[in-house]
């Protein structure tokens, strides 16, 4: 059986993070979202999975989305207290702090 020390690295990020759905479905302000919050919170998730980092910009965001900007403007509210805005951008910490772990695990 091959240890961790035996395995190479592929010198890339992992590809996936693991979620239990529970958690985020058991989170009072998260069963408070409209269906509307809940798919742009996930869409962000997922977008700062892959590019790390996203514009806080409404209209920068819509259109790196692809959404109205009037929807992102309307929505964004109700999902912002799970990101964090650095300058011009949001951050997700929870996915940043899991890929950091992630990366300590390969090394």
């Amino acid at each position: 059986m091959a240890t961790k020390e035996d395995l190479p690295s592929q010198g890339r990020d992992a590809p996936a993070y693991q979620e239990f759905a529970a958690s985020m479905m058991a989170r009072m302000s998260y069963r408070q979202m409209s269906l509307a919050e809940r798919g742009l919170l996930y869409t962000l998730r997922n977008e700062c999975w892959v590019n790390r980092k996203l514009p806080c910009d409404p209209a920068k965001l819509a259109r790196v989305l692809g959404y109205l900007v009037d929807d992102i403007r309307s929505t964004l509210p109700g999902v912002i207290e799970f990101f964090e805005v650095q300058g011009d951008v949001l951050l997700c910490p929870e996915l940043e702090n899991y890929r950091h772990y992630q990366d300590a695990r390969r090394e």
